[in-house]
């Protein structure tokens, strides 16, 4: 059997970094692989993420450390963009400057319905409770109705799905702070929890 994970990076580490101290720099690999059936023998983990440039040298470095571990487990890391752009404070009506993440939540869709089409995975966990996905998974159970749809929240980030998302996910995996900490890079033992 073959499993196919997807992550929305961003919200995925912010989720974390609400979770706890020390809880973001997730082998996310070697949690999905705890976290999926014992008869997956397969599993392809694509990272969806964007450089945090506008954030500076240290956020850049961490970034760049944290992409490269993900990549030596086998991670295939996707890079989309920041965007500037204006924004209007909805209480004061000053103008301020903004950076939004751009080309994740459509590249994380479509990983979805090609999981379901192409892979043959029998199993897709997905890091993301966004409402924006429920086409792609609806589409993903169509095209393959016998696929099973795992969602992964925790946080205000990974937040309780939306009702909608939820008609179309087989299961939602709550991330605890427990199993985070046992699965950063740099553990020398990944214990089950």
């Amino acid at each position: 059997m073959k499993a196919v994970v997807i992550v929305d990076g961003l919200n995925l580490y912010h989720a974390l970094k609400a979770l706890g101290k020390n809880h973001t720099n997730l082998d996310v690999y070697m949690a999905s692989k705890r976290l999926l059936s014992k008869e997956v023998l397969g599993i392809e983990v694509f990272y969806f993420t964007s450089p945090p440039e506008h954030l500076g040298g240290a956020a850049m470095k961490n970034f760049t450390a944290h992409t490269r571990r993900l990549q030596q487990t086998g991670v295939v890391v996707i890079n989309g963009r920041f965007q500037r752009s204006a924004s209007r404070c909805k209480t004061c009506g000053a103008m301020t400057q903004v950076n939004k993440e751009k080309e994740t939540d459509v590249s994380v869709a479509l990983q979805i319905v090609e999981s379901a089409a192409k892979s043959g995975a029998a199993q897709i966990l997905i890091y993301s409770a966004d409402s924006d996905l429920t086409p792609a998974l609806k589409l993903a159970k169509s095209i393959n109705p016998g696929v099973q749809i795992f969602v992964a929240q925790t946080g205000p980030y990974l937040r309780n799905s939306h009702p909608a998302l939820m008609s179309y996910e087989d299961s939602k995996i709550e991330l605890k702070s427990n199993f985070i900490r046992n699965y950063q890079f740099g553990l020398d033992t990944k214990k089950p929890n």
